[in-house]
């Protein structure tokens, strides 16, 4: 809750203006302008860089000379823009890609390039991304406002001009001029060397200095690049420019405006006090002040590592790419052999989980060569292997699917193990992917009336609170939805609009400030009648990193509103789907029922899943007891479900009310192998269509036999009587307010609150 106030408010963004490329160049702002043989290059007027072609992957280069000269061809709407045999084009979002045929081009009002992306018709703009120093050049939904954002403008090139300028001082561009290193400033008294510092680090240990000290170093590594919401940078100093790492600079603020980005090479002095931190880390305490003494040169990249050649294929073992065909012949039904395929990983989509034993990562039959197959959820061979990275040559056993018709992979399941490890590498368009966020105890829910926005559910899950020092025991997450379905009930799937994640009380990660995009998805079930929901959802934050939480909490909710400027907090009492509906035929009154839904992604507690130890389960929730006489809980195409073997039986008891609907949801349709259609009943009416297998009538238990073949089911609803499974799962207790040690405390029951609603132990 003590986020509302953010949140309620309003956000301006200042644009920035910058001078045009120059002298022979002419920016373009109507795109009709331009004809059939004109040439363009694509320069970034705030990064002072232009596009020098396309890497390959996912994203444009980019330099500060010696840019394609695109040629135009005109087409319906604006240009295409042609570079030797290819011509720019977008196929996804958040990139930059060459290709046979291109996308037609065009420029906003002030001359920024953007293509319309036919797969959801939105408009993506031509951007350097800054990605926390690590800049990429693609092409995202307009960023105006977002610092960390540079747009690239269409120039056309005049006639016989655009050629870049012989530089004076190295007049032949392959005969690169190496910079002399710079001469070290004399250091004057009171101040001190990197390395003098470091003694005094290693010598106070971890409890910082009480004096503040001044140092001067050559930036020798940037860590954390300049962030403008703290107003700080994080690098690493040394006494020489190769010097290393020596001292840590910690997020430090520039002395003097226009000094914020710092970069490898520049003669620094910083003044703070200094600590061993943690015993390992020689550092200037955060909030140290810089100033730039010298401007150096820059830092060069690091040389990349020869892509290692690829080992010879035994027999039995195929390619990615033969394992590609595979899959598009199969289509969507998993094949029921196995096969064993060599490839390097190029991309990690899922962290490994050690919860779960698997990762999931793309692989292709070069270092290089993009996403051809998709490792799903597969596990080691050997221990050690479980962090696979980019690069690493690896083998993998498991039977081959056309996911959805759209995804070639390796089943869940299959095993892999590493041939030959690669010199790692981050993936270009996610460095870390699948940051599982854990240890989640409670969450309030605040239900927030906004009549200009439409309302909208707003949640803070954490470890816990405690009242003594007023504060949240961290991890903490703060994620705000799109939208609220329900003043009574937080069930269902939202679009994330933004998020926060403290790990700890110092450190920060947020999504981007009132993104005009969603940021990531939430889905939220009811568990069980003691206010516990599962939260399972994810999101991309500012720093390029997606965040992944699967979580059971105790939920609290509230409402919010503001009466004369005033904040004011009610309790909610949640109360999912027990609520009668509506009967549009008074005079022929419905019989009001409650649901009870049992989701194998959810209530899987004590199930099986090993189908050589099938056995006999049961699931119990609010009254309602699903009972299989011999089965599993399964997963195949990435998707739980419970299984429910041939002959065997599922029998559905309630003791709140008699049944009068159950509703299967399956993994195949009608009476083919898995569908409802194989199912025979003990009583009542059964009928199904597709996938969906829907019994009537009213016992207090229903006997279902898979007759014909196994039935897997996703979801199964049941539908009891006057609604008692539902309504009366939550009783609200009269609450009692007491004050304690000065501090006022609710009393509901048997559980303590704070008076900021939050649960106390």
């Amino acid at each position: 809750m003590k986020k509302i106030t953010l949140l309620l408010s309003a956000m301006l963004f200042a644009v920035m203006s910058f001078a045009s490329l120059g002298e022979g160049y002419s920016k373009v702002t109507d795109i009709t302008t331009l004809a059939a043989g004109d040439k363009v290059v694509l320069y970034s007027d705030a990064a002072e860089l232009g596009i020098t072609g396309w890497d390959g992957n996912k994203t444009a280069t980019a330099a500060t000379d010696g840019w394609v000269e695109y040629v135009v061809e005109t087409a319906e709407g604006g240009v295409l823009l042609q570079d030797g045999e290819k011509y720019i084009a977008l196929t996804v979002k958040n990139s930059f890609s060459y290709n046979d045929t291109g996308s037609v081009c065009k420029v906003t009002a002030d001359g920024i390039l953007y293509i319309t992306l036919e797969a959801d018709e939105k408009d993506y703009l031509l951007y350097e991304n800054a990605n926390n120093g690590s800049p990429l050049y693609r092409m995202y939904v307009d960023k105006t406002g977002n610092s960390q954002y540079k747009p690239f403008y269409v120039y056309e090139v005049g006639e016989g001009e655009g050629e870049t300028p012989v530089d004076p001082e190295n007049p032949d561009p392959d005969t690169p001029v190496e910079p002399e290193t710079p001469e070290t400033p004399e250091t004057p008294e009171g101040v001190i060397t990197c390395a003098e510092a470091l003694e005094i680090c290693l010598a106070t240990g971890e409890t910082s200095t009480a004096e503040s000290y001044t140092i001067r170093g050559y930036v020798t590594e940037i860590k954390d690049a300049y962030s403008e919401q703290y107003g700080n940078i994080s690098y690493w100093m040394a006494d020489a420019v190769d010097g290393g790492q020596v001292l840590l600079a910690y997020r430090v603020k520039p002395l003097n405006a226009g000094e914020e980005n710092v970069k490898v090479g520049d003669f620094v002095e910083v003044v703070g006090t200094l600590v061993n931190y943690k015993g390992n880390t020689p550092e200037v305490n955060a909030g140290g002040k810089y100033t730039i003494i010298t401007a150096g040169e820059g830092g060069d990249t690091p040389e990349q590592p020869e892509t290692p050649e690829t080992p010879e294929t035994p027999e039995d073992v195929i390619t990615c790419a033969e394992a590609l065909e595979i899959c598009l012949a199969t289509g969507e039904t998993s094949t029921e052999e196995s096969y064993t395929i060599r490839g390097y990983v190029t991309e990690i989509k899922d962290a490994y989980s050690e919860q779960y034993g698997n990762i999931s990562y793309w692989m292709a039959d070069a270092v290089d060569g993009g996403q051809v197959l998709l490792a799903y959820r597969v596990k080691p061979l050997n221990a050690g292997e479980e962090n696979v990275k980019v690069g690493d040559f690896v083998e993998v056993v498991g039977t081959l699917v056309n996911y959805k018709g759209n995804t070639p992979e390796v089943n869940a399941g299959g095993k892999y193990t590493i041939i030959t490890a690669g010199e790692g590498g981050d993936t270009p368009e996610q460095p870390e992917t699948g940051i599982e966020i854990k240890n989640l105890k409670y969450a309030d829910a605040v239900y927030v009336e906004d009549a200009e926005y439409g309302d909208y559910w707003a949640f803070d899950l954490y470890n816990d609170y405690d009242y003594e020092a007023e504060d949240y025991v961290y991890p903490e997450l703060y994620v705000m939805v799109n939208e609220a379905y329900s003043k009574t009930a937080i069930n269902g799937t939202y679009n994330v609009l933004y998020s926060e994640y403290l790990p700890t009380a110092d450190d920060l990660i947020i999504t981007d400030e009132y993104a005009e995009d969603f940021v990531g998805t939430l889905t939220i079930k009811n568990v069980d009648s003691n206010g516990n929901y599962s939260f399972k959802g994810s999101f991309t934050a500012n720093d390029g990193k997606t965040y992944t939480f699967n979580q059971t909490v105790e939920v609290y909710a509230y409402s919010y509103a503001e009466e004369d400027g005033v904040p004011v907090y009610e309790e909610i009492i949640l109360n999912e789907g027990g609520t009668t509906p509506e009967n549009p035929d008074p005079e022929n009154p419905e019989t009001p029922t409650g649901e009870v839904t049992f989701d194998a992604d959810v209530d899987n507690e004590g199930i099986g899943t090993d189908s050589d130890n099938a056995t006999a389960y049961s699931v119990t929730k609010d009254g309602v007891t699903m009972t299989v006489s011999s089965g599993i809980l399964g997963t195949y195409n990435n998707e739980n479900h419970y299984r429910v073997y041939k002959n065997q039986t599922l029998t559905i008891t309630s003791t709140v009310g008699n049944i009068v609907e159950v509703e299967f949801t399956c993994t195949a349709n009608d009476d083919e192998k898995y569908g409802p259609g194989c199912f025979t009943v003990s009583t009542g009416d059964y009928a199904y269509s597709g996938a969906v297998g829907t019994w009537t009538g009213s016992a207090a238990e229903v006997v279902f036999t898979a007759t014909t073949n196994q039935v897997r089911a996703t979801e199964i609803v049941v539908k009891v009587e006057d609604g008692t499974a539902v309504d009366d799962v939550l009783v609200e207790n009269t609450p009692v307010k007491v004050i304690k040690n000065g501090q006022m405390y609710i009393i509901r029951g048997e559980k303590t609150y704070n008076v900021l609603g939050s649960f106390v132990k």
